[in-house]
This record gives structure tokens, C-alpha cells and sequence, in this order.
């Protein structure tokens, strides 16, 4: 099976977001400031993601890392993980800059397989937007605020950012101590490889990457533990070119449990 080799789906669903955020924030910020997605662990936060059972989910910036001679085998454990259908929690926080514009994004997810529930909550400025999302049997649903549910397109509406990252992309950095686990830590970072076409929507549209950095800290047993997304470029915003930055920071936890996701009523 061939995967791409950055996570479109998750670049799909950020500019969904910022769809909401840039282009109607305002307007729909009247359903209600969403609560903060439970236990949602920021880029330098020291708290550990629940049931990780670890310090942190991520090296510190002072960090240092080793050869790792035993990548290949990571890669092959890391490779059976997302080729099965895994169950796992999922925390994500997003720092987004839009034309000198900043959004925040908190993502809280169960992973059953191809299977997810999403929370979603996304602010900006002083307004903030609730998405909930459902992936289940192949169909996605999502509703925002206290809105109906409807259907949603698939390719859209995925918060898992393992499902179209292709393992073969990835090119070992070394060996890294995160919260006291070793791990094995590796990148992506072929700005090429973007699809610009992901992150492009009728708010934003000619997307044109000039940095991207993906790196992922694995265990020896190929479990993730987290992930960080950078990437910086533009896009046509309202007839006008605007910058744009994001870091997205994942922590992964509650790896075998047994998820239940339910269909919307």
C-alpha cells in the first residue's frame, strides 16, 4: 500500500478549521465558547498525556541524542503498528498564524482503527469555535458548535495524523531520551512532498509551502509517543497573499483500549 509520505489528512482538517477560524470565527463564535478539550498537553507542557505513565511526551529543547543503530528495527515495529488496526488516545495542540493573525487549536481524539471520535476546539482573537467530528465505517460525520450533525467529506475529516504517513519516508535522527523512555527519533522534512491541494480551501486557496519538518519519537516496540509538525509558507487569502505558520504538537497514549465509537443520532 502506498501512503503519502506527510499527514494530509490532518493538513485537510487543519484547513477546515481555519476555514472556520479566518472566515467565520466571528459569526459562529455565537453557539457558545466550547469547554478546553480534557487534559490537552501543549508543546512545552511538562505534564505527561494520561496513562503514558511518562514525564513528558516530548525531548527538551537541550536534548541529545545518540547513533541509533537500531532504527531499522524501530521502523519494522513502527511499520506493523500503523499497518494494524491500533486503538489509541490522541492529544493535539496547534499554533497557527494566519496573515499576522493567531488561531489556537486543541484537539482531544479516540483512534479505533480506521474508527475516531474527535473533539475539536479552535479560538481566535477572543471567540473560539467546537467541532466534533466522527470517522466510523467509512463515513465521517462532524457538527459544529450545537449544530445538527451532517455528513462530511472523509478525506477531510481524519485527526489522526499516522493515516496516510508513509514509513518509508522516514529518515532516522538518532536516539533520544523522552520522560525516561528510550525512543527512536525520526523526520520528515521533503518540503516537496506536501500536497499544497490538502491545505487549500475556498478561504485559502494557491498554497505554497517553503519549510516543513515532521519528526516523530517512536518506541522500541514501535509505539508513538509523540509528534511535532512544522511548516511555514502563504496562500491567497481574500485576493491577497498572506503568510503563514503552524506547529502542531501531538502526545499519543491509552495504546489497546477498547474504543467505542458510536454513529451520531
Amino acid at each position: 500500500m502506498t501512503r503519502s509520505s506527510t499527514p494530509g489528512p490532518l493538513l485537510a482538517l487543519l484547513a477546515l478549521l481555519v476555514v472556520f477560524a479566518v472566515g467565520g470565527l466571528a459569526a459562529c463564535g455565537g453557539g457558545g465558547t466550547a469547554p478546553a478539550a480534557s487534559g490537552s498537553v501543549g508543546p512545552s507542557a511538562s505534564v505527561a498525556p494520561s496513562g503514558s505513565g511518562l514525564a513528558s511526551a516530548a525531548p527538551s529543547a537541550a536534548a541529545s541524542e545518540a547513533a541509533d543503530p537500531d532504527a531499522g528495527a524501530a521502523l519494522d515495529a513502527f511499520r506493523a503498528f500503523v499497518q494494524t488496526e491500533q486503538s489509541f488516545h490522541l492529544q493535539a495542540d496547534m499554533q497557527m498564524t494566519v496573515g499576522g493573525d493567531s488561531i489556537d487549536m486543541d484537539v482531544a481524539a479516540d483512534i479505533a482503527g480506521a474508527d475516531e471520535h474527535g473533539d475539536i476546539i479552535v479560538r481566535g482573537g477572543d471567540a473560539s469555535v467546537h467541532l466534533e467530528v466522527v470517522v466510523l465505517g467509512g463515513v465521517a460525520y462532524a457538527r459544529l458548535a450545537n449544530r445538527p450533525w451532517e455528513q462530511a467529506p472523509l478525506e477531510t475529516s481524519s485527526s489522526n495524523p499516522l493515516v496516510t504517513l508513509d514509513v518509508e519516508g522516514l529518515e532516522p535522527v538518532g536516539i533520544v531520551n523522552v520522560g525516561g523512555t528510550r525512543t527512536h527519533h525520526f523526520r520528515v522534512n521533503d518540503a516537496a512532498a506536501i500536497g499544497t491541494s490538502l491545505i487549500s480551501s475556498a478561504s485559502i486557496t494557491d498554497i505554497e509551502i517553503d519549510d516543513f519538518v515532521y519528526d516523530i519519537y517512536i518506541t522500541d516496540d514501535g509505539a508513538p509517543l509523540a509528534a511535532i509538525m512544522e511548516f511555514s509558507g502563504s496562500g491567497a487569502i481574500a485576493a491577497a497573499r498572506q503568510p503563514i505558520e503552524a506547529r502542531i504538537r501531538y502526545d499519543f497514549s491509552r495504546f489497546g483500549e477498547p474504543f467505542e465509537i458510536e454513529k451520531p443520532i
